[in-house]
């Protein structure tokens, strides 16, 4: 018999917001979809979510880049401590992964920014 799979739901944004003295530019990237998870789903009658974020900054006098991203990962799995821990821990890497790679997404390169400021 083969094992079942998790689906878990991942929902968020990447941003990036530049500031100058000549006005506000701003991008942003939804965070949205489904993903595979390594372990069985079991009853699916708990629900385990973790949210992972990052902020970074960079300002000048005359202008100034914030990036920042959320994630939230959700998944249905077992009632019993053990498939919630590994649900917990597994939501909590995915959610990471995901609002990193929409961070790096937004050009979050704040050396670069700051070395075009000079």
């Amino acid at each position: 018999m083969r094992s079942r799979r998790a689906r878990a739901t991942y929902d968020g944004h990447a941003r990036e917001v530049v500031r100058t003295d000549n006005g506000r530019e701003s991008k942003r990237q939804q965070i949205n979809g489904t993903k595979t998870m390594s372990f069985d789903p079991g009853d699916e009658k708990a629900k385990v979510s973790a949210t992972r974020g990052f902020k970074t900054w960079f300002s000048t006098r005359e202008a100034g880049l914030t990036v920042e991203s959320t994630v939230t990962v959700t998944v249905s799995c077992g009632q019993d401590h053990e498939s919630i821990e590994v649900a917990a821990d597994e939501c909590g890497q995915a959610a990471e992964q995901l609002a990193k790679k929409g961070a790096e997404d937004m050009g979050l390169y704040l050396d670069e920014f700051n070395k075009d400021m000079k």
